[in-house]
């Protein structure tokens, strides 16, 4: 059944408390919006300075039907589409120059880990794990025609976090900057998926 929705949205709850609600405001042009009507009130905001600077790079330009990409996205997958399979020498530092790319782009390399940043990627975590929990053919195998058990979905999700997060970076040299963003994804990950800790204790990989 098609449902109606009620698109009003009430701007000044979110302005409550500023910024308990930042993170609420899906919609990235309203949330864009409101963060620079808090800057005009209060230009001297070094913090919301940085918000608006991190959301204008995550989701930067437009695509078909005025949709503003989010980058993060687009880097993470690109990470495990360039990152996963292996090199060899004729291709391994092209490879390796599209994946620092990507970790910059992430924000992991050439950024102060600040509160704001780690605030962002935990927004992010949020969503990508939402997103591969709940798309069908994320959580399918063999062409689509069979659906993961939710154990299966779980460590899926795992398995990839970790090579994004730990493995890749070891392999480049920069493990010690996705530090951050390991603890960040793995702490929404046992926040968001049930029995998590019995599933990143049957691989001793994600307790390191």
């Amino acid at each position: 059944m098609l449902l109606k929705t009620n698109k009003t949205v009430d701007e000044t709850a979110y302005l409550e408390n500023w910024p308990a609600h930042y993170y609420e405001i899906k919609d990235i042009d309203l949330r864009e919006k409101l963060l620079k009507e808090k800057l005009v009130d209060n230009q001297e905001s070094t913090d919301d300075k940085r918000r608006l600077e991190i959301l204008e790079r995550r989701y930067a330009g437009r695509i078909s039907g005025g949709k503003r990409p989010d980058h993060f996205v687009g880097a993470w997958m690109n990470i495990l589409i360039d990152g996963r399979p292996a090199t060899t020498f004729f291709n391994k530092k092209r490879i390796e120059r599209k994946l620092i790319q990507y970790y910059t782009d992430l924000g992991v390399l050439h950024d102060e880990h600040d509160d704001i940043l780690l605030a962002e990627w935990k927004d992010f975590s949020e969503l990508w794990i939402k997103m591969c929990a709940n798309d069908r053919t994320y959580n399918s195998q063999f062409m689509g025609f069979m659906k993961l058990s939710d154990r299966s979905l779980a460590q899926k999700i795992a398995l990839e976090m970790f090579d994004v997060t730990r493995n890749i970076p070891k392999r480049l040299g920069i493990e010690k900057e996705a530090e951050d963003l390991y603890h960040i994804f793995f702490e929404t990950y046992r926040n968001s998926i049930e029995d998590a800790d019995q599933i990143l204790r049957s691989d001793p990989r994600f307790l390191h």
